[in-house]
């Protein structure tokens, strides 16, 4: 193996055991850095720590000139990490992160939300009542419709649902307790009486079924529910009530979005969605300005009194 593969691995194995960074973390710096080595390759550099020089990072940036800017701009900041822990074992004796730059810029996209309307036409679908009697059946859309509630009412991300334990439920104490980023562990209050509901079905029947699985939500022989799957589910009961594509993470920005516009203080919608930063959570407020703004321009009174002005 070349020093710089051989390097990359000790740099994943730091990242996954010191940092704590989740699998998928650690598989996209796996892609980000493989990428990087390989265009060294293609660029005819001998893989070594020793030999990169900022000339060659500033290569690597240009030769990814045909990639998008947003995935030009995570490749670079993943290479970067990497050359600061080199720099901090002493495998390379400049910091070659410092003063290095992608030369992208990028504005910040405003989340993406799912109106009111097509919010209630996706629960109507995932409750509308089964076709079949049968067990089985019976059982997929009690687990479809907690884990409908769980995404919109908690803003769960995808992961988090994913890797939720039975005993991460406390119906006696109506809380959640989820680990989120950074092994960073949270509370999620359950105020709402329909995802109460959902996830006291779901128990049931999932004791009945799975009684030996860790996971609170499991596929059809027991074994925990897939991220894809997630998704997979959120758009064919999506598809199924004629909206659009709609993603998991949407429903974690319309909560954050209708919180705020309801008046919840923004530090409880941070802790709510386990941001770090209340920075993070301040893009929802420009969300609900644009929502403002569009219904004033609708609904503003001073439009009804058209003899003057």
């Amino acid at each position: 193996m070349d020093p710089l593969d051989s390097a990359i691995n000790d740099y994943l194995q730091y990242c996954a055991h010191e940092r704590k960074y989740s699998r998928h973390t650690i598989k996209a710096y796996r892609l980000d850095l493989q990428g990087f080595s390989k265009c060294l390759a293609r660029m005819g550099v001998v893989k070594d720590p020793h030999l990169l020089t900022k000339k060659l990072l500033r290569d690597y940036a240009r030769s990814r000139a045909s990639t998008k800017p947003r995935t030009i701009r995570r490749n670079v900041a993943c290479v970067k990490s990497f050359l600061r822990f080199l720099h901090a074992e002493g495998r390379i004796s400049t910091n070659l992160a410092q003063d290095w730059h992608s030369g992208v810029k990028l504005g910040r996209p405003l989340p993406r939300t799912i109106s009111s309307p097509v919010v209630k036409s996706i629960f109507m679908t995932v409750y509308r009542p089964p076709e079949t009697r049968k067990r089985r059946e019976l059982a997929r859309l009690s687990r479809n419709q907690a884990l409908i509630e769980l995404l919109f009412c908690g803003g769960l991300r995808v992961t988090e649902v994913a890797d939720l334990l039975v005993t991460s439920v406390d119906l006696g104490d109506d809380v959640i307790r989820v680990t989120g980023k950074g092994s960073r562990e949270r509370i999620i209050p359950i105020v709402s009486a329909p995802l109460r509901n959902a996830l006291k079905r779901w128990l049931k029947i999932r004791e009945r079924h799975h009684a030996d699985g860790p996971f609170l939500f499991t596929n059809r022989v027991g074994k925990r529910l897939s991220d894809q799957s997630i998704r997979l589910i959120v758009k064919q009961t999506a598809a199924a009530s004629g909206t659009g594509n709609i993603t998991p993470h949407m429903f974690r920005h319309t909560l954050a979005t209708q919180l705020l516009e309801q008046g919840v203080d923004l530090r409880h919608i941070q802790r709510l969605l386990g941001h770090s930063s209340i920075t993070t959570t301040t893009i929802y407020a420009q969300v609900s300005d644009r929502s403002q703004r569009e219904s004033l321009l609708v609904r503003h009174p001073r439009r009804l009194i058209t003899s003057v002005g």
